[in-house]
């Protein structure tokens, strides 16, 4: 609301009539009062814009006689005003955002106001009617981002705000120097824990080998964290370092997930064949592909996680059965079930039957030819 002006100072009557008053091209939401000839009001937010007006004022006497004036009334723009805070948002390549920057701008004179955003990683994208930045990003990183308010008026505002990508939704954690194996919080803690040899055989194996780096001393050092495994002891072999291992990795929008046996490094005994289905016991469902060690999950299927039940075919006629859930958001792999063994089923061990003829017949071939 403006201060109100008196106009009527401004005019006089001779013979001392009662003067009424009138104008002409005010700014929009400001009026005259006839009787008195204040001029009061709220401008309209978009004065400025409109502007600026040629406005006459129109003093009338009783008889009908009148004079004006006229004058040139410029209204300027108020702009936006930062108001307030953007603190640092942490993110994932997995989670989808929802981030408000409305609330940090202010305008002294009530304009609607837009918003846009430089800066930001490929995926999200900023409304610019609400300034909520939303979308799942694409990449891994920290973005120094502004977000520009603009009031449609000739005026803006920007602020900055810092966007920290996390990896696939894994937070790297690094212990303070020294600390124990069992105080770090990551799925890979328990490899710290075994033999070398066992560790050597993770380093050699992970997907992530690039968790696996060298600490001052020489040693394998586990402290890095990016992915998720467990690895179930096989009971029942009668034989150390025996496991079946389960990791996932997310990348992009899949979830990658590698099946591992120490028994043939370690016993020479060999899994001849991977069966995985859900942990229902049906095939798996469109976006679960098995190939060879190797499971790729599609993380745009309508579920949250998958539940697998796993069988490895070991060629001493045996089998091992294990049973996982993966969080598809995460990455995150659980053991549902320790390993049971038992012997493999007669379609088993005809399947690696004929594998073993087919073999011995090329040898014979061979050996004729």
């Amino acid at each position: 609301m403006i201060d109100p002006i008196d106009v009527s100072a401004a005019f006089e009557d001779i013979d001392g009539d009662t003067l009424s008053f009138s104008s002409e091209g005010l700014p929009p939401g400001l009026t005259i009062d006839p009787v008195t000839g204040i001029i009061s009001g709220t401008l309209d937010n978009s004065a400025s814009f409109d502007g600026p007006y040629n406005v006459t004022i129109m003093a009338t006497d009783a008889d009908g006689a009148f004079i004006s004036t006229n004058f040139v009334w410029t209204v300027n723009n108020i702009a936006p005003e930062v108001t307030g805070t953007l603190e640092l948002v942490n993110l994932t390549t997995v989670d989808a955002a929802n981030i408000t920057t409305a609330t940090a701008f202010t305008d002294p004179d009530g304009d609607e106001l837009t918003f846009s955003a430089e800066g930001l990683p490929e995926g999200l994208t900023i409304d610019p009617d609400s300034g909520v930045i939303s979308g799942v990003a694409f990449e891994e990183g920290v973005f120094m981002v502004t977000v520009t308010t603009d009031d449609g008026e000739g005026g803006q505002a920007e602020i900055a705000l810092t966007l920290d990508v996390l990896q696939n939704g894994f937070i790297d954690v690094d212990p303070a120097p020294g600390a124990l194996a069992s105080e770090r919080p990551d799925s890979y803690e328990w490899v710290g824990q075994q033999s070398i040899a066992l560790r050597e055989f993770f380093a050699e194996n992970s997907l992530r080998q690039d968790i696996f780096g060298t600490d001052s001393a020489g040693d394998i050092d586990y402290s890095p964290r990016l992915g998720g495994m467990f690895a179930s002891q096989i009971s029942g072999l009668g034989l150390d370092e025996a496991y079946i291992v389960v990791e996932a990795v997310v990348r992009d929008h899949v979830v990658n997930v590698q099946l591992i046996s120490t028994l043939e490094s370690f016993h020479n005994v060999k899994v001849q064949d991977w069966d995985v289905r859900l942990g229902s016991g049906q095939s798996l469902p469109e976006g679960v592909n098995l190939q060879g060690d190797m499971i790729y999950i599609d993380r745009n299927v309508t579920r949250e996680s998958v539940d697998l039940r796993v069988r490895a075919i070991l060629d001493n006629g045996r089998a091992v059965t294990i049973r996982a859930t993966i969080d598809l958001a995460t990455g995150t792999i659980t053991e549902t079930g320790s390993a049971s063994l038992a012997l493999t089923s007669f379609t088993d061990q005809l399947a690696m039957s004929e594998d073993v003829i087919s073999v011995e017949m090329d040898k014979l071939v061979r050996a004729l030819g």
